[in-house]
Protein backbone atom coordinates (compact mmCIF):
# COMPACT_ATOMS: atom_id res chain seq x y z
CA UNK A 1 0.00 0.00 0.00
CA UNK A 2 1.43 3.02 -1.12
CA UNK A 3 -0.56 5.50 1.05
CA UNK A 4 -1.39 5.76 5.15
CA UNK A 5 -3.93 3.43 5.60
CA UNK A 6 -6.33 4.85 8.75
CA UNK A 7 -7.10 2.32 11.01
CA UNK A 8 -9.71 2.34 14.35
CA UNK A 9 -8.64 -0.02 17.14
CA UNK A 10 -11.39 -0.65 19.81
CA UNK A 11 -10.29 -3.05 22.86
CA UNK A 12 -10.80 -2.15 26.68
CA UNK A 13 -7.13 -2.72 27.39
CA UNK A 14 -5.23 0.33 27.37
CA UNK A 15 -1.99 -1.14 27.14
CA UNK A 16 -2.84 -3.60 24.27
CA UNK A 17 -4.14 -0.51 22.77
CA UNK A 18 -0.78 1.44 22.89
CA UNK A 19 1.47 -1.44 22.30
CA UNK A 20 -0.78 -2.02 19.12
CA UNK A 21 -0.89 1.37 17.59
CA UNK A 22 2.63 1.86 18.21
CA UNK A 23 4.03 -1.53 16.25
CA UNK A 24 1.29 -0.53 13.45
CA UNK A 25 2.68 3.40 13.19
CA UNK A 26 6.01 1.91 13.06
CA UNK A 27 5.67 0.12 9.86
CA UNK A 28 5.10 3.83 8.25
CA UNK A 29 1.82 2.48 6.60
CA UNK A 30 -0.72 2.82 8.79
CA UNK A 31 -2.03 5.55 11.06
CA UNK A 32 -4.29 3.94 14.20
CA UNK A 33 -6.72 5.98 16.28
CA UNK A 34 -7.56 4.36 19.46
CA UNK A 35 -11.08 3.47 21.55
CA UNK A 36 -11.44 1.95 24.71
CA UNK A 37 -15.17 0.75 24.32
CA UNK A 38 -17.56 -0.11 21.07
CA UNK A 39 -20.05 3.06 22.02
CA UNK A 40 -16.44 5.47 21.61
CA UNK A 41 -15.86 3.43 18.26
CA UNK A 42 -19.06 4.19 17.13
CA UNK A 43 -18.94 7.88 17.90
CA UNK A 44 -15.28 8.22 16.44
CA UNK A 45 -16.60 6.31 13.09
CA UNK A 46 -19.37 8.67 12.72
CA UNK A 47 -17.33 11.31 12.95
CA UNK A 48 -14.69 10.56 10.99
CA UNK A 49 -12.88 8.69 7.94
CA UNK A 50 -11.66 4.89 8.79
CA UNK A 51 -10.41 2.51 5.72
CA UNK A 52 -10.43 -0.47 8.46
CA UNK A 53 -11.61 -1.17 11.76
CA UNK A 54 -10.15 -3.45 14.18
CA UNK A 55 -11.55 -4.83 17.45
CA UNK A 56 -11.34 -6.96 20.24
CA UNK A 57 -14.38 -9.08 21.03
CA UNK A 58 -14.76 -9.03 24.68
CA UNK A 59 -15.38 -5.21 25.62
CA UNK A 60 -17.68 -4.02 28.51
CA UNK A 61 -21.15 -2.67 27.37
CA UNK A 62 -20.85 -3.53 23.55
CA UNK A 63 -18.67 -6.65 22.41
CA UNK A 64 -16.91 -6.92 19.22
CA UNK A 65 -19.70 -8.48 17.77
CA UNK A 66 -22.59 -6.07 18.24
CA UNK A 67 -19.85 -3.01 17.25
CA UNK A 68 -19.49 -5.26 14.18
CA UNK A 69 -23.30 -5.64 13.46
CA UNK A 70 -24.34 -1.73 14.26
CA UNK A 71 -21.24 -0.93 11.88
CA UNK A 72 -22.82 -3.09 9.06
CA UNK A 73 -25.74 -1.09 9.47
CA UNK A 74 -24.05 2.06 8.29
CA UNK A 75 -20.89 1.28 6.80
CA UNK A 76 -21.31 -2.23 4.50
CA UNK A 77 -18.45 -2.28 2.68
CA UNK A 78 -15.51 -0.92 5.54
CA UNK A 79 -13.33 -3.43 6.56
CA UNK A 80 -13.49 -4.95 9.70
CA UNK A 81 -11.03 -7.53 11.67
CA UNK A 82 -11.97 -8.85 14.96
CA UNK A 83 -9.94 -10.37 17.73
CA UNK A 84 -11.59 -13.12 19.34
CA UNK A 85 -10.39 -15.86 21.91
CA UNK A 86 -8.71 -19.22 21.41
CA UNK A 87 -11.22 -21.70 21.04
CA UNK A 88 -14.26 -19.73 20.91
CA UNK A 89 -15.69 -21.05 17.52
CA UNK A 90 -19.18 -19.73 18.04
CA UNK A 91 -18.09 -16.07 17.60
CA UNK A 92 -15.69 -17.10 14.83
CA UNK A 93 -19.15 -18.19 13.22
CA UNK A 94 -21.32 -15.17 14.67
CA UNK A 95 -18.81 -12.98 13.31
CA UNK A 96 -18.59 -14.23 9.72
CA UNK A 97 -22.04 -14.55 9.49
CA UNK A 98 -22.59 -10.55 10.67
CA UNK A 99 -19.90 -9.53 7.85
CA UNK A 100 -16.62 -9.54 9.37
CA UNK A 101 -13.70 -10.10 6.90
CA UNK A 102 -10.93 -11.68 8.77
CA UNK A 103 -10.42 -12.62 12.81
CA UNK A 104 -7.24 -12.99 14.92
CA UNK A 105 -7.10 -15.32 17.70
CA UNK A 106 -5.51 -12.81 20.38
CA UNK A 107 -2.25 -14.01 22.31
CA UNK A 108 0.71 -15.23 20.62
CA UNK A 109 3.86 -13.25 19.81
CA UNK A 110 3.83 -9.75 19.38
CA UNK A 111 5.40 -8.95 16.88
CA UNK A 112 4.82 -11.82 14.44
CA UNK A 113 0.64 -11.02 15.82
CA UNK A 114 1.06 -7.86 14.53
CA UNK A 115 2.54 -8.65 11.22
CA UNK A 116 -0.32 -11.08 10.56
CA UNK A 117 -2.95 -8.24 11.75
CA UNK A 118 -1.18 -5.81 9.43
CA UNK A 119 -1.07 -8.45 6.01
CA UNK A 120 -4.88 -8.68 6.93
CA UNK A 121 -5.68 -5.39 6.92
CA UNK A 122 -3.79 -4.61 3.85
CA UNK A 123 -5.50 -7.29 2.58
CA UNK A 124 -9.35 -6.34 3.71
CA UNK A 125 -8.71 -3.16 2.62
CA UNK A 126 -7.50 -3.79 -1.03
CA UNK A 127 -10.30 -6.27 -1.16
CA UNK A 128 -13.03 -4.35 -0.22
CA UNK A 129 -11.19 -1.32 -2.37
CA UNK A 130 -11.36 -3.29 -5.30
CA UNK A 131 -14.98 -4.30 -4.52
CA UNK A 132 -16.26 -1.24 -4.16
CA UNK A 133 -14.57 0.20 -7.50
CA UNK A 134 -15.95 -2.80 -9.18
CA UNK A 135 -19.15 -2.06 -7.51
CA UNK A 136 -19.57 2.04 -9.09
CA UNK A 137 -18.00 0.44 -11.91
CA UNK A 138 -21.01 -1.99 -12.61
CA UNK A 139 -22.71 0.78 -10.88
CA UNK A 140 -21.89 3.24 -13.98
CA UNK A 141 -22.37 0.53 -16.53
CA UNK A 142 -26.05 -0.15 -15.24
CA UNK A 143 -26.74 3.46 -15.29
CA UNK A 144 -25.58 3.68 -19.04
CA UNK A 145 -26.74 0.37 -19.86
CA UNK A 146 -30.36 1.99 -18.45
CA UNK A 147 -30.76 4.80 -19.79
CA UNK A 148 -29.47 3.46 -23.75
CA UNK A 149 -32.11 4.11 -26.39
CA UNK A 150 -31.99 0.64 -27.53
CA UNK A 151 -33.10 -2.19 -25.69
CA UNK A 152 -30.42 -4.51 -24.02
CA UNK A 153 -30.78 -8.06 -21.96
CA UNK A 154 -28.23 -10.21 -20.26
CA UNK A 155 -28.74 -13.82 -20.23
CA UNK A 156 -27.14 -16.84 -18.84
CA UNK A 157 -26.79 -20.17 -20.68
CA UNK A 158 -28.94 -23.40 -18.17
CA UNK A 159 -29.42 -26.67 -19.29
CA UNK A 160 -26.60 -26.79 -21.97
CA UNK A 161 -27.26 -23.92 -23.73
CA UNK A 162 -30.92 -25.46 -23.90
CA UNK A 163 -32.52 -22.62 -22.36
CA UNK A 164 -30.88 -18.62 -21.17
CA UNK A 165 -31.69 -16.86 -17.51
CA UNK A 166 -32.30 -13.51 -17.94
CA UNK A 167 -29.92 -11.44 -15.85
CA UNK A 168 -30.13 -7.86 -16.99
CA UNK A 169 -33.06 -6.45 -18.14
CA UNK A 170 -32.60 -2.34 -19.10
CA UNK A 171 -35.42 0.23 -18.96
CA UNK A 172 -35.74 0.43 -22.44
CA UNK A 173 -36.66 -3.07 -22.84
CA UNK A 174 -38.84 -2.82 -19.84
CA UNK A 175 -40.59 0.13 -22.31
CA UNK A 176 -40.98 -2.09 -25.48
CA UNK A 177 -41.68 -5.62 -23.92
CA UNK A 178 -44.36 -4.13 -21.60
CA UNK A 179 -42.71 -5.67 -18.50
CA UNK A 180 -40.78 -4.50 -15.67
CA UNK A 181 -37.07 -6.13 -14.59
CA UNK A 182 -38.26 -7.52 -11.32
CA UNK A 183 -40.96 -9.68 -13.72
CA UNK A 184 -38.21 -10.87 -16.01
CA UNK A 185 -35.00 -11.06 -13.69
CA UNK A 186 -34.23 -14.71 -13.08
CA UNK A 187 -36.53 -16.02 -15.32
CA UNK A 188 -36.01 -18.39 -18.30
CA UNK A 189 -36.36 -16.58 -21.37
CA UNK A 190 -38.40 -19.53 -23.63
CA UNK A 191 -40.99 -18.27 -20.38
CA UNK A 192 -41.11 -14.65 -20.73
CA UNK A 193 -41.03 -15.07 -24.39
CA UNK A 194 -42.66 -17.99 -25.83
CA UNK A 195 -42.06 -17.02 -29.62
CA UNK A 196 -38.50 -16.72 -29.16
CA UNK A 197 -38.29 -20.41 -31.03
CA UNK A 198 -40.37 -19.62 -33.65
CA UNK A 199 -39.07 -16.00 -34.25
CA UNK A 200 -35.41 -17.74 -35.17
CA UNK A 201 -33.41 -15.84 -32.09
CA UNK A 202 -33.03 -18.37 -30.09
CA UNK A 203 -30.82 -20.59 -32.25
CA UNK A 204 -28.92 -17.35 -32.86
CA UNK A 205 -28.62 -17.03 -28.93
CA UNK A 206 -27.58 -21.16 -28.96
CA UNK A 207 -24.08 -20.23 -31.96
CA UNK A 208 -23.27 -17.17 -30.13
CA UNK A 209 -22.93 -19.13 -26.93
CA UNK A 210 -20.58 -21.91 -28.25
CA UNK A 211 -18.60 -19.99 -30.67
CA UNK A 212 -18.41 -16.73 -29.21
CA UNK A 213 -18.61 -15.18 -32.55
CA UNK A 214 -21.05 -12.01 -32.50
CA UNK A 215 -24.02 -12.06 -34.75
CA UNK A 216 -26.45 -10.05 -36.63
CA UNK A 217 -30.45 -11.13 -36.60
CA UNK A 218 -31.72 -8.99 -38.57
CA UNK A 219 -35.24 -6.68 -38.63
CA UNK A 220 -37.94 -9.31 -38.03
CA UNK A 221 -41.37 -9.60 -36.79
CA UNK A 222 -41.95 -11.34 -33.44
CA UNK A 223 -45.32 -12.68 -32.04
CA UNK A 224 -46.37 -14.21 -28.91
CA UNK A 225 -49.95 -14.03 -27.28
CA UNK A 226 -49.04 -11.06 -25.08
CA UNK A 227 -46.72 -8.83 -27.36
CA UNK A 228 -45.64 -8.01 -30.82
CA UNK A 229 -43.40 -6.21 -33.19
CA UNK A 230 -40.50 -6.01 -35.30
CA UNK A 231 -37.13 -6.35 -33.79
CA UNK A 232 -33.63 -5.89 -35.09
CA UNK A 233 -31.18 -8.07 -32.76
CA UNK A 234 -26.86 -8.02 -32.11
CA UNK A 235 -26.16 -10.43 -30.18
CA UNK A 236 -22.44 -10.77 -28.56
CA UNK A 237 -20.87 -12.92 -25.77
CA UNK A 238 -19.38 -11.86 -22.77
CA UNK A 239 -15.65 -13.15 -21.59
CA UNK A 240 -17.73 -14.34 -18.25
CA UNK A 241 -19.94 -16.45 -20.98
CA UNK A 242 -23.26 -14.61 -20.56
CA UNK A 243 -24.85 -13.62 -23.84
CA UNK A 244 -26.12 -9.97 -24.40
CA UNK A 245 -28.27 -8.97 -26.54
CA UNK A 246 -28.74 -5.70 -27.93
CA UNK A 247 -31.78 -4.60 -29.68
CA UNK A 248 -34.05 -1.88 -31.31
CA UNK A 249 -37.42 -2.29 -31.74
CA UNK A 250 -38.66 -1.33 -35.24
CA UNK A 251 -42.22 -1.60 -35.62
CA UNK A 252 -43.25 2.10 -36.00
CA UNK A 253 -40.44 2.96 -38.39
CA UNK A 254 -42.01 -0.57 -40.13
CA UNK A 255 -45.29 0.47 -39.62
CA UNK A 256 -44.44 4.00 -41.12
CA UNK A 257 -42.86 2.37 -44.01
CA UNK A 258 -46.36 0.31 -44.86
CA UNK A 259 -47.70 3.50 -44.42
CA UNK A 260 -45.52 5.15 -46.99
CA UNK A 261 -45.32 2.22 -49.26
CA UNK A 262 -49.64 2.29 -49.47
CA UNK A 263 -49.60 5.88 -49.76
CA UNK A 264 -46.93 5.71 -52.80
CA UNK A 265 -49.45 3.39 -54.30
CA UNK A 266 -52.46 5.32 -53.85
CA UNK A 267 -50.66 8.12 -55.66
CA UNK A 268 -49.19 5.75 -58.14
CA UNK A 269 -52.71 4.78 -59.17
CA UNK A 270 -54.26 8.26 -58.52
CA UNK A 271 -51.38 9.66 -60.99
CA UNK A 272 -51.67 6.56 -63.90
CA UNK A 273 -56.15 7.36 -63.66
CA UNK A 274 -56.03 10.58 -63.93
CA UNK A 275 -55.72 12.33 -67.38
CA UNK A 276 -53.43 15.48 -66.69
CA UNK A 277 -49.89 15.32 -66.08
CA UNK A 278 -48.55 16.40 -62.37
CA UNK A 279 -45.40 18.42 -61.99
CA UNK A 280 -43.74 19.49 -58.88
CA UNK A 281 -41.44 22.50 -58.92
CA UNK A 282 -38.31 22.94 -56.77
CA UNK A 283 -37.86 26.37 -57.17
CA UNK A 284 -34.54 27.02 -55.49
CA UNK A 285 -32.56 24.30 -57.40
CA UNK A 286 -34.72 24.54 -60.76
CA UNK A 287 -35.64 20.55 -60.28
CA UNK A 288 -39.14 18.89 -61.04
CA UNK A 289 -40.75 15.90 -60.62
CA UNK A 290 -42.85 15.27 -63.58
CA UNK A 291 -45.32 12.32 -63.57
CA UNK A 292 -45.20 9.44 -66.39
CA UNK A 293 -48.67 11.23 -67.63
CA UNK A 294 -46.51 14.64 -67.97
CA UNK A 295 -44.20 13.20 -70.66
CA UNK A 296 -46.83 10.92 -72.63
CA UNK A 297 -49.00 13.69 -72.92
CA UNK A 298 -46.16 15.17 -75.31
CA UNK A 299 -44.91 12.13 -77.03
CA UNK A 300 -42.25 11.61 -74.82
CA UNK A 301 -41.42 7.96 -72.73
CA UNK A 302 -41.77 8.93 -68.41
CA UNK A 303 -38.16 10.27 -67.79
CA UNK A 304 -36.94 10.47 -71.33
CA UNK A 305 -35.95 14.62 -70.15
CA UNK A 306 -34.42 15.56 -67.25
CA UNK A 307 -37.35 16.73 -64.80
CA UNK A 308 -35.94 20.26 -64.87
CA UNK A 309 -37.42 23.68 -65.12
CA UNK A 310 -34.84 24.37 -68.05
CA UNK A 311 -36.91 21.14 -69.74
CA UNK A 312 -40.03 22.97 -69.14
CA UNK A 313 -38.99 26.07 -70.72
CA UNK A 314 -37.44 24.44 -73.78
CA UNK A 315 -40.33 22.93 -74.95
CA UNK A 316 -42.46 26.11 -74.95
CA UNK A 317 -43.53 27.74 -77.87
CA UNK A 318 -40.94 31.07 -78.31
CA UNK A 319 -44.81 33.07 -78.54
CA UNK A 320 -45.77 31.51 -75.23
CA UNK A 321 -42.51 31.84 -72.96
CA UNK A 322 -42.84 35.45 -71.67
CA UNK A 323 -46.58 35.61 -71.56
CA UNK A 324 -46.07 32.01 -69.49
CA UNK A 325 -43.21 33.15 -66.66
CA UNK A 326 -44.72 36.58 -66.61
CA UNK A 327 -47.93 34.55 -65.19
CA UNK A 328 -45.99 32.60 -63.16
CA UNK A 329 -44.63 35.53 -61.80
CA UNK A 330 -47.35 37.25 -61.02
CA UNK A 331 -48.20 34.35 -58.50
CA UNK A 332 -45.08 34.01 -56.60
CA UNK A 333 -45.24 37.76 -56.12
CA UNK A 334 -48.95 37.62 -54.81
CA UNK A 335 -50.47 39.27 -57.63
CA UNK A 336 -52.53 36.02 -58.55
CA UNK A 337 -53.92 34.12 -55.97
CA UNK A 338 -52.71 30.67 -58.15
CA UNK A 339 -51.31 30.40 -61.25
CA UNK A 340 -52.71 29.84 -64.84
CA UNK A 341 -51.66 29.74 -68.35
CA UNK A 342 -52.44 28.30 -71.62
CA UNK A 343 -49.57 27.80 -74.03
CA UNK A 344 -48.24 25.58 -76.66
CA UNK A 345 -45.76 22.57 -75.94
CA UNK A 346 -43.29 21.24 -78.76
CA UNK A 347 -44.17 17.49 -78.91
CA UNK A 348 -41.43 14.66 -79.79
CA UNK A 349 -42.93 14.51 -83.17
CA UNK A 350 -42.44 18.36 -83.54
CA UNK A 351 -46.06 19.10 -83.20
CA UNK A 352 -47.33 22.17 -81.60
CA UNK A 353 -50.09 20.75 -78.13
CA UNK A 354 -51.91 23.06 -76.22
CA UNK A 355 -51.19 22.83 -72.92
CA UNK A 356 -53.58 24.21 -69.77
CA UNK A 357 -51.02 24.80 -66.97
CA UNK A 358 -52.57 25.60 -63.59
CA UNK A 359 -50.67 25.50 -59.96
CA UNK A 360 -49.75 27.00 -56.67
CA UNK A 361 -46.84 27.80 -54.23
CA UNK A 362 -47.21 25.42 -51.26
CA UNK A 363 -44.02 26.15 -49.40
CA UNK A 364 -42.23 29.30 -48.78
CA UNK A 365 -38.94 29.73 -46.31
CA UNK A 366 -38.98 31.92 -43.17
CA UNK A 367 -38.62 35.03 -45.21
CA UNK A 368 -40.88 34.07 -47.42
CA UNK A 369 -39.51 32.94 -51.00
CA UNK A 370 -41.00 30.53 -52.42
CA UNK A 371 -39.44 27.15 -52.09
CA UNK A 372 -42.16 24.65 -53.74
CA UNK A 373 -44.41 24.81 -56.11
CA UNK A 374 -46.84 22.07 -57.58
CA UNK A 375 -49.52 21.81 -59.95
CA UNK A 376 -51.00 19.76 -63.52
CA UNK A 377 -51.05 20.13 -66.85
CA UNK A 378 -54.06 19.62 -69.15
CA UNK A 379 -54.14 18.44 -72.71
CA UNK A 380 -56.17 21.39 -74.11
CA UNK A 381 -55.47 20.50 -77.53
CA UNK A 382 -58.52 19.37 -79.11
CA UNK A 383 -60.53 22.01 -77.03
CA UNK A 384 -58.24 24.82 -79.27
CA UNK A 385 -59.04 22.97 -82.29
CA UNK A 386 -62.77 23.17 -81.50
CA UNK A 387 -62.52 26.35 -80.89
CA UNK A 388 -60.69 27.71 -84.01
CA UNK A 389 -63.46 25.67 -85.58
CA UNK A 390 -65.98 27.11 -83.80
CA UNK A 391 -64.60 30.62 -84.80
CA UNK A 392 -64.06 29.54 -88.35
CA UNK A 393 -67.71 28.64 -88.76
CA UNK A 394 -68.61 31.76 -86.80
CA UNK A 395 -66.44 33.36 -89.58
CA UNK A 396 -68.32 31.77 -92.11
CA UNK A 397 -71.59 32.12 -90.83
CA UNK A 398 -71.31 36.26 -90.43
CA UNK A 399 -70.43 36.61 -93.79
CA UNK A 400 -73.11 34.76 -94.72
CA UNK A 401 -74.75 36.83 -92.96
CA UNK A 402 -73.62 39.88 -94.74
CA UNK A 403 -73.86 38.30 -97.98
CA UNK A 404 -77.58 37.74 -97.72
CA UNK A 405 -77.77 41.37 -96.34
CA UNK A 406 -76.92 42.79 -99.43
CA UNK A 407 -79.21 40.35 -101.55
CA UNK A 408 -81.99 41.47 -99.77
CA UNK A 409 -80.81 44.99 -100.51
CA UNK A 410 -80.90 44.61 -103.72
CA UNK A 411 -84.55 42.52 -103.87
CA UNK A 412 -86.14 45.35 -102.16
CA UNK A 413 -84.21 47.90 -104.71
CA UNK A 414 -85.62 45.85 -107.42
CA UNK A 415 -89.28 45.62 -105.96
CA UNK A 416 -89.36 49.35 -105.38
CA UNK A 417 -88.04 49.86 -108.60
CA UNK A 418 -90.98 47.97 -109.76
CA UNK A 419 -93.60 49.30 -108.01
CA UNK A 420 -92.39 52.48 -109.28
CA UNK A 421 -92.68 51.11 -113.19
CA UNK A 422 -96.20 50.24 -111.93
CA UNK A 423 -97.41 53.46 -110.79
CA UNK A 424 -95.98 55.36 -113.44
CA UNK A 425 -98.34 52.61 -115.83
CA UNK A 426 -101.08 53.53 -113.89
CA UNK A 427 -100.85 56.72 -114.63
CA UNK A 428 -100.36 56.70 -118.12
CA UNK A 429 -103.37 54.54 -118.66
CA UNK A 430 -105.45 57.46 -117.05
CA UNK A 431 -104.14 59.76 -119.39
CA UNK A 432 -104.69 57.81 -122.18
CA UNK A 433 -108.47 57.40 -121.10
CA UNK A 434 -109.62 60.98 -120.49
CA UNK A 435 -107.85 62.22 -123.74
CA UNK A 436 -110.39 59.86 -125.82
Amino acid sequence: MSSICHVLYADDEQTLLDSTKRSLEKLGTFSVDCALSGSEALSRIAAGHYDAVVSDYQMPGMDGITLLKKVRETHRMLPFILFAEKGREDVVIEAINSGVDFYLQKGGEPDAQCADLAQKIRTAVERRTSEKAMRESENRLRSLVDNMHDCVAVYRAVADGGDFLILEFNHAAEITEHVTRDEVIGRRLTVVFPGVLEFGLLDVFRRVWRTGIPESFPVSFYRDNRISGWRDNFITRLPTGEIVASYSDETARKQAEEELQKSEEKYRLTLDATSDGIWDWNIPSGTAFFSPRWYTMIGYQPGEMPGTYATWRSLLHPEDVGPAEQKIQDHIGGKDESFAAEFRMRTKQGNWQWILARGKVVERDVRGNPVRMVGTNTDITERKRIESELERKNQELLASCAQLTASHEEHRQAVDELRRSGRALRTSGERDRQER
